[in-house]
């Protein structure tokens, strides 16, 4: 069976309430074009995720959120927790992003991975090195790192999105090589013992960088962010 790429919005904060409403409004029916044949999911701040469920709620992109708490219940001031998330009507979740996984240690974000699975949601992880590491030769040790905890998880046959994602590509517009890449996928698929994870991609994605990353044979997907928001550029990426 031939699996559908995974483009997944992370919508970020660029967006208020009201514009949410209004870019829905004058675009949604070119946003439901793109899932034909395709897998689309659309992760927009917390408070905009029923805004998102009620626009999108008979197609097929799917909702996701941005981060969830590391307990189902708890004293987490200001976190969303993956029951709610659920009831809410998400199938996916963005954990570890490097725009918080510096304030979050690596057994916290196994901890929310883990409450997403047994609310049936599935965890988009986002691991990478730093350009100090990478200049130091040590990718793959950080990354090893990161994902250990994750490795200690019950899984109940849900897995879950590994998102490679090095942090000096985000947001600089600089994009490691394909063979980069590639090194960065073969060897987190070597960390799991299914060859069956999924594997995508986040860093600098616009319409110019993302057709010679689909060269790329085991990359299932692009975990976009700034470009994700302008319609014209998402239908150029998918």
């Amino acid at each position: 069976m031939i699996k559908e790429f995974l483009y997944i919005a992370n919508w970020k904060a660029y967006f208020t309430h009201n514009e949410v409403s209004t870019w829905m409004t004058q675009y949604k029916n070119q946003l439901v074009s793109l899932s034909v044949n395709k897998s689309v999911v659309i992760c927009p701040s917390f408070t905009e995720i029923t805004t998102i469920n009620a626009w999108l709620k008979d197609t097929d992109i799917k909702l996701g959120a941005q981060d969830c708490a590391p307990e189902l219940t708890g004293a987490y001031t200001g976190q969303v927790s993956a029951s709610s998330l659920k009831e809410l009507g998400c199938d996916y979740c963005i954990i570890g992003h490097s725009e918080q996984r510096n304030h979050q240690s690596d057994g916290i974000i196994a901890d929310k991975a883990q409450v997403l699975i047994s609310q049936g949601i599935t965890p988009i992880i986002c691991v990478g090195e730093t350009h100090e590491q990478r200049e130091a030769l040590q990718t793959n040790q950080v990354i090893k790192n990161q994902l250990e905890s994750i490795l200690k998880l019950n899984m109940n046959n849900l897995q879950p999105i590994i998102a490679y994602e090095p942090i000096w590509a985000i947001g600089t517009g600089i994009l490691p090589t394909n063979t980069q890449i590639i090194k960065a996928i073969d060897f987190i698929k070597s960390c799991f013992e299914s060859t069956d994870i999924r594997m995508i991609y986040g860093g600098s994605i616009t319409s110019e960088t993302s057709e010679a990353l689909k060269e790329i044979e085991n990359l299932d997907g692009f975990l976009i962010g700034k470009a994700s928001t302008d319609i014209q550029e998402l239908e150029k990426i998918v």
